[in-house]
C-alpha cells in the first residue's frame, strides 16, 4: 500500500474513532435533570460534552453568584458586578443555567455543563438591559475571540452602535447568537439584534419538535431549538428553591443554541466562525416545510449530527452586506 493511501487511511481510522467517542452517551445525574426534555431533543444525550474551550459569554440581566449552580463553579468569570433585584432580572441566570449550569449534584445540566462561562451584566439597574450596555458587553467579550456570544433579547428599534458592536466581534472570530423574539402572534415585526446580518438567529421549538406558534418568523432565521417548557435556575430571592419551570420563549432556545455551538467548536478547534455557523446550519434536522423555511430556518438543532458532519467552506459573505460590513 503507497504511504498517501496508507496515510488517508489511517486518517479515516482517527476520524472514525473521534466520532464514536464523541457519540458515547452522557449522564446527567442532577435531581432535576429528568425535566429536562430538551437535552433528548437535540442530541446532547447522545454524545459526551467536552471539558472546557471555546468560552460561552452571557450578555443578560444579572446572574445570581450566590446561586448554587454558580458559586464556585469552574472556569466560571463574571465579567462586571452583577444585580439581580429587579422584577424580571431572573432572567440572565435562567438563561445561564440553561446553556452550562453544572453536573454538581443540584438542579439542572446544562447543554453543556464544564464550558468556560463569562457573564456580563447587561441590566446593572432594575429598569432592564439596555443597547449601551449590551454593546459594552459584547465589547468586552470581542476581545476574547473565539467565544460564543449569547443575546436573549431584541427590540423592534435598531440601534447602530449595538450593530457595530456585533459587527466587531463577528470580525474578530465571535459567533453572536441572539434569540429571534416572540411576536409570532403578533405579525413577526423584525426584533433587533436578531434580524442583522452575521447574528445567528434561533427560533423556539416545542416537544413535538414543531415551531411554536409565538417564534418570530424571519427569512434571516438560522435554526429553531426548544423553547417551552423549560427549567431553569433563578435569583435565590426570587424563589429559596433557586429553580422554576415553565419558562417559555426563544430567549431560552437561544442558549441551548450558544452552549451546542461551544461544545461543537471545542471538539473542532480549526472551524473559523463562518464555518461554525454554516456547520450549525447544515447538520440541522428538517422538521417543517423540506428546506429553509422563515419559521425554522434549516431545522432544529442536532448535536451529534453536527459533531459528525463534514467541515463546510469558509464564506464569511452574507446576501445583504455592505462594504463596512
Amino acid at each position: 500500500m503507497g504511504r498517501r493511501r496508507l496515510f488517508a487511511v489511517l486518517l479515516l481510522m482517527v476520524v472514525a474513532l473521534a466520532a464514536a467517542a464523541s457519540a458515547s452517551a452522557r449522564v446527567d445525574a442532577d435531581p432535576l435533570a429528568g425535566r429536562e426534555w430538551w437535552l433528548a431533543d437535540i442530541g446532547a444525550d447522545r454524545a459526551t460534552p467536552p471539558g472546557p474551550g471555546i468560552p460561552i459569554v452571557i450578555v443578560d440581566s444579572g446572574t445570581d453568584p450566590s446561586h448554587p449552580e454558580f458559586a464556585g463553579r469552574a472556569n466560571t468569570t463574571f465579567l462586571n458586578g452583577q444585580t439581580t433585584f429587579g422584577g424580571d432580572e431572573f432572567h440572565g441566570t435562567a438563561v445561564a443555567s440553561v446553556a452550562a449550569a453544572p453536573d454538581n449534584g443540584v438542579g439542572i445540566d446544562g447543554v453543556y455543563p464544564q464550558a468556560t462561562l463569562d457573564i456580563f451584566d447587561a441590566s446593572p439597574t432594575s429598569n432592564g438591559i439596555t443597547d449601551f450596555t449590551a454593546a459594552v458587553g459584547i465589547q468586552a467579550a470581542a476581545t476574547h475571540c473565539p467565544a460564543v456570544i449569547n443575546l436573549s433579547f431584541g427590540g423592534t428599534e435598531p440601534d447602530p452602535n449595538l450593530q457595530a458592536a456585533i459587527l466587531a466581534a463577528y470580525r474578530n472570530g465571535c459567533l453572536v447568537v441572539a434569540a429571534a423574539g416572540n411576536n409570532g402572534t403578533e405579525g413577526s415585526p423584525a426584533a433587533y439584534p436578531a434580524a442583522w446580518p452575521h447574528v445567528f438567529t434561533v427560533g423556539a421549538s416545542d416537544e413535538s419538535d414543531a415551531v411554536t406558534v409565538f417564534s418570530n418568523s424571519s427569512p434571516g432565521m438560522d435554526i429553531v431549538a426548544p423553547g417551552v417548557d423549560i427549567t431553569g435556575a433563578v435569583p435565590l430571592t426570587r424563589d429559596p428553591s433557586g429553580y422554576e419551570s415553565d419558562f417559555a420563549g426563544t430567549s431560552f432556545s437561544a442558549p441551548i443554541v450558544s452552549a451546542a455551538a461551544a461544545w461543537v467548536w471545542t471538539m473542532r478547534p480549526t472551524l473559523t466562525v463562518s464555518q461554525i455557523g454554516q456547520l450549525l446550519r447544515n447538520s440541522a434536522r428538517d422538521i417543517d416545510k423540506p428546506g429553509v423555511d422563515a419559521a425554522t430556518g434549516w431545522g432544529l438543532l442536532d448535536i451529534p449530527a453536527a459533531l459528525a458532519a463534514p467541515t463546510p467552506p469558509n464564506d464569511p459573505g452574507e446576501p445583504n452586506d455592505d462594504v463596512p460590513q
